[in-house]
């Protein structure tokens, strides 16, 4: 299982086992790659970026899932998130340790990655049993072309008419089958996008928070602030370092 994050570039080839066929698909940012035991593959790295990558029991894997894994899946990180928010957090924190100067916690990123996994297996089988019955109209490598495009231009201005024409689809079409497949609509999930980039800036605490809101696609510092405590029930200013740390 792979996780990417932003910058994350790579083209991915797999042979299912028992077979001769090759298959390949680009990974971008912030997408999930699950394979199965068996399955031969190989990554071709465009450039250097972020991830997390979890090598999982087959038996536990099989367990969580409440069935044998055998599809091989590339599916955009958000789709997860929606079903189980608890899931950013984790890839957030695992990313976090990975950027941890010093020695490796091991038990803490052991235990971070075991938690992971199983939230990402339960969600990903969750969803097909439970999902909108149109979700499967708007095809997942389209579904995730569009949340890479977004996630690439979150400091632009990004129309529902604009990603619809991305797939040759009108607006309010585009936006019921985009709404089936993520639960969200494109500019709820364009704005919920910006608040994430944005606590991600913040922690780092080199920029205002203004300066931030300016430069994740938000109109003015209010607009971010509203979007925050919708979507994380807190204020953007939480997720600045104290002073002290910022020393």
């Amino acid at each position: 299982m792979l996780v990417s994050f932003e910058q994350a570039d790579c083209l991915a080839r797999w042979q299912r086992a028992g077979t001769c066929i090759v298959s390949e698909k680009a990974i971008r940012a912030r997408q999930v790659w699950i394979l199965p035991a068996g399955a031969r593959h190989e990554v071709e790295w465009r450039r250097e970026a972020d991830l997390v990558v979890l090598y999982l029991e087959s038996s536990w894997a099989r367990e969580s899932a409440g069935r044998d894994i055998s599809d091989i899946s590339v599916e955009a990180l958000d789709y997860y998130i929606r079903s189980d928010p608890i899931i950013g957090e984790l890839c957030d924190l695992l990313r976090r340790q990975g950027q941890t100067r010093g020695p490796l916690n091991e038990p803490l990123v052991s235990g971070l990655g075991a938690a992971l996994g199983t939230q990402l297996i339960a969600a990903h089988f969750q969803k097909r049993e439970t999902g909108h019955p149109l979700h499967w109209l708007l095809p997942r490598p389209i579904l995730a072309d569009v949340c890479a495009h977004i996630d690439a231009h979150l400091s632009e201005k990004l129309t529902l008419p604009a990603l619809a024409k991305m797939v040759g689809l009108s607006p309010s079409y585009f936006g019921q089958m985009f709404r089936a497949a993520l639960g969200v609509s494109p500019i709820c999930y364009v704005l919920d996008q910006r608040v994430l980039r944005a606590r991600e800036m913040l922690r780092g605490g080199n920029a205002t928070v203004a300066e931030v809101a300016h430069a994740v696609g938000f109109s003015d510092q209010h607009q971010m602030n509203r979007h925050f405590r919708r979507l994380l029930q807190t204020p953007p200013s939480a997720y600045r370092p104290r002073r002290e740390q910022r020393k």
